[in-house]
């Protein structure tokens, strides 16, 4: 195990070298973010979605996928939001925690370690996955930090206005009629691939460096982090057992792809969130920051033991 460790962190540590140069770059610099992002969300992650969703093909029982994703997230936001509540009564930070445990960084983060981790059917069944997780971003978890601020009609309208849906699913269905890319229009897309891998992680050390202040709450930290690193994997392990010894209803391309999305560090969404709704953002940005420093040792160690 000791050897497949090390060879996975050293496969991963250039992604927190292109974070760490995110963050020195937003420190130094007056590097527009929200163009990059901008970026990001209309153009180069939906032609990743899209080329994916080409390549996609439908499977018996495939399509229950984002409904489990969202089901695990919808009971995590709901335990933790339970027991933080008596731990912060009356306190934004219980509905923070609450929000994190159901999401993590299965985008900018997750997606790259696929491409060095999965073939390219396991990764299409990732970011079939992350349907699921992105959906509960936009109500249920929505609903959480904004304290209930937003209509079910809002958050339906956030949605269905991300253009990542629309990508895959029009992939998928000139996958379904068998209508396939020009080998030349492929390379394009490859490079998109790319595009999305180096980005991602850039902005992630963007989004850090433009993070006013740190709080160090040490039982805040904790009990945030807890969700990700623990009860998360905890319950995908769970039902991994039950499937493969009862069940019997997935493969194990199926089963690596959602062991990734439950050990992937915590979601830079949080600190949006906490910062558009005023709700603690200094000690949401230190837990995320936290989790995504811890899982230079984590996540490789994850993957050497459950992979």
């Amino acid at each position: 195990m000791d050897l497949v460790f090390l060879d996975l962190f050293y496969k991963i540590l250039p992604l927190y070298f292109l974070i760490a140069f995110g963050f020195i770059v937003g420190k130094v610099t007056n590097v527009d973010r929200q163009s990059i992002a901008n970026l990001l969300f209309y153009l180069i992650i939906p032609a990743v979605f899209f080329n994916f969703g080409i390549k996609f093909k439908s499977e018996p029982g495939i399509f229950i996928l984002p409904i489990i994703v969202f089901s695990i997230s919808i009971i995590l936001n709901r335990v933790y939001l339970l027991i933080c509540a008596k731990i912060w009564p009356h306190d934004s930070k219980a509905n923070i925690i609450a929000f994190a445990a159901g999401t993590a960084n299965t985008g900018y983060f997750g997606l790259p370690v696929a491409f060095m981790l999965f073939d390219s059917r396991t990764v299409a069944i990732y970011v079939f996955l992350k349907l699921g997780m992105i959906f509960y971003d936009y109500t249920l978890g929505a609903f959480t930090i904004a304290r209930g601020k937003h209509s079910r009609m809002e958050s339906l309208k956030k949605v269905v206005k991300m253009p990542i849906l629309y990508a895959f699913f029009l992939g998928a269905l000139l996958s379904y009629f068998d209508i396939t890319m020009p080998a030349n229009f492929e390379v394009i897309f490859n490079y998109f691939a790319g595009a999305y891998a180096i980005l991602g992680m850039l902005i992630i050390g963007l989004a850090i460096s433009h993070i006013k202040g740190f709080h160090f709450d040490y039982r805040f930290i904790g009990i945030f982090l807890s969700s990700r690193f623990l009860a998360a994997p905890a319950i995908i392990i769970l039902l991994m057992y039950l499937d493969t010894n009862f069940f019997m209803l997935f493969d194990r391309s199926i089963h690596l792809a959602l062991l990734l999305t439950s050990i992937v560090p915590p979601a830079v969404n949080t600190v949006v969130f906490a910062s558009i709704h005023h709700a603690h953002p200094e000690d949401a940005a230190t837990a995320v920051v936290a989790g995504t420093i811890l899982s230079i040792a984590y996540l490789p160690l994850m993957i050497s033991i459950l992979f």
